[in-house]
């Protein structure tokens, strides 16, 4: 959408953070339930697997923790995905009653929570929706490839591309899903329309922030990163001659740290940017209504 200036969004997001640091409440908190729930995740896994390491017998003991962790993985995510939905709405209200008024409070992150739900479940519905697709694109490519090896073979390299630009949209949409339901306030299906149609006309805007967010998480994140991978340490596996590599509990807790500075940085940043991007948008379009009524 011409109009938008990617320069001028990322100036006036970091400007929105800076004269309201308030708005960083949310994301300390999902960066301080990340963290812990990580750090708690990783012992617990990691404890498994030293069982393991010292001599566990029982042939069921790791099949039946890995099943175990994997159902905990799973509760998880879904609950961390509710959660940090909710939160985001919150935390995108308050930026809305910013830059609408100057300043906000915390009494507009109860904003988050409809508006959170109801934004979590069209996030669902999206990505329900792509690995349907991916699901159809198999069962087409598998069809083919018993009737004729080419055919199925050139059906595969269709889909994969297809599947490939199909998770860019689904991506570029899944920013916007958020500052779509709270500053329009609309259902399920037309926050997935608006979401699909903001993306589409802003496509490089869109690509470029998620660059610019990638490379700045990659920038925060790397000594944490580092400093994880240099704590690792061989650990034998039982009776048997293998060797296990496992990170130290130092190694662990800074991992955790360094989830919680991404959040607070990089994730309030990510927010702020697509959130301001959307409201430029739709005022550049207000701004081009108003026009075309008054020449009329």
């Amino acid at each position: 959408m011409a109009g938008i200036d990617l320069g001028e969004v990322m100036s006036r997001s970091y400007r929105l953070l800076a004269d309201n640091p308030i708005i960083l409440v949310p994301f300390l908190i999902m960066g301080l339930i990340g963290a812990v729930t990580g750090v708690l995740f990783s012992f617990a896994t990691m404890n498994v697997f030293m069982e393991f390491a010292e001599g566990a017998t029982n042939p069921n003991f790791i099949p039946a923790a890995i099943m175990q962790l994997t159902a905990a993985v799973m509760l998880i995510s879904v609950a961390m995905g509710i959660i940090n939905t909710i939160l985001s709405a919150g935390a995108v209200a308050m930026m809305y009653e910013a830059m609408k008024k100057g300043r906000t409070t915390l009494n507009t992150l109860s904003e988050g929570v409809v508006r959170g739900l109801i934004a979590f479940v069209a996030s669902v519905l999206l990505w329900v929706l792509f690995v349907v697709l991916c699901l159809v694109g198999a069962v087409f490519v598998v069809i083919l490839m018993a009737l004729s090896p080419l055919l199925g073979g050139l059906a595969a390299v269709v889909v994969v591309i297809s599947l490939i630009a199909t998770l860019f949209i689904v991506l570029f949409m899944t920013a916007y899903i958020v500052p779509v339901s709270v500053r329009d306030k609309k259902g399920v299906g037309e926050i997935l329309t608006r979401s699909y149609e903001f993306a589409m006309q802003n496509k490089i805007n869109t690509f470029a922030a998620f660059i610019i967010i990638i490379i700045i998480g990659l920038f925060v994140s790397l000594p944490f990163s580092l400093f994880g991978a240099s704590t690792y340490t061989s650990v034998k596996m039982g009776d048997t001659p293998g060797m296990m590599n496992v990170m130290k509990p130092s190694g662990i807790i800074v991992q955790g740290v360094g989830a919680l500075i991404q959040s607070l940085l990089v994730g309030s940043y990510s927010a702020t940017l697509f959130a301001v991007m959307y409201a430029s948008g739709q005022a550049h379009t207000k701004k081009k209504k108003t026009a075309r009524k008054k020449k009329r």
